[in-house]
């Protein structure tokens, strides 16, 4: 089972190479070791997973790369959310938003959904953020949705990093 993490590294070493079917052949494998070891510490389940979507991003599987990053998140613990393994999972984060917006193309916002845009990350309600915007809380909420069809999120907080890293919201917006 430890073994996995030597085909993990082999299969993301073979895909920065662009040796792409040696590259899958390694990440089914590490793929099959890492779901049988549940016994091992949890930092394997969480990085080991993390470096395989990295390589199956670097081999063009995103919907792969988003199930592991969803596993490694399911196995991370206060203790790692205290360590390196966090700023790894944030990173792959953002090198899977990053890539999904590079492979979509993004429909312009408008001005209005763009003013909406600014305080989606400081996280305050919808009629809050009407009450900023002079407008009703549906107006917001239209507009919210609107925003997250055009980037492609499925959530508010999916939304403001894809915003972010296309530079369209800064850090967020005290009230």
């Amino acid at each position: 089972m430890t073994s996995a993490n030597s085909f993990t590294a082999q299969s993301l070493a073979d895909s920065l190479r662009g040796d792409r079917d040696r590259a899958a052949v390694a990440l089914a494998t590490a793929r099959r070791l890492t779901v049988a070891g549940d016994g091992i510490a949890r930092w394997f389940h969480v990085c080991g997973r993390l470096v395989q979507a990295r390589a199956a991003l670097n081999l063009g599987d995103g919907e792969l790369a988003r199930l592991l990053l969803s596993e490694a998140r399911s196995y991370m613990t206060d203790d790692l959310a205290e360590s390196a393994a966090q700023d790894m999972l944030d990173a792959t984060e953002a090198v899977l938003a990053s890539s999904m917006l590079q492979s979509t193309n993004v429909v312009p916002l408008t001005a209005a959904e763009m003013r909406v845009l600014q305080f989606l990350p400081s996280h305050l309600t919808f009629p809050q953020i009407g009450e900023h915007l002079f407008l009703s809380a549906n107006t917001v909420k239209t507009h919210a949705l609107s925003i997250y069809r055009k980037l492609g999120a499925t959530s508010r907080n999916e939304a403001v990093t894809r915003a972010q890293v296309l530079s369209l919201v800064e850090a967020p917006m005290r009230a």
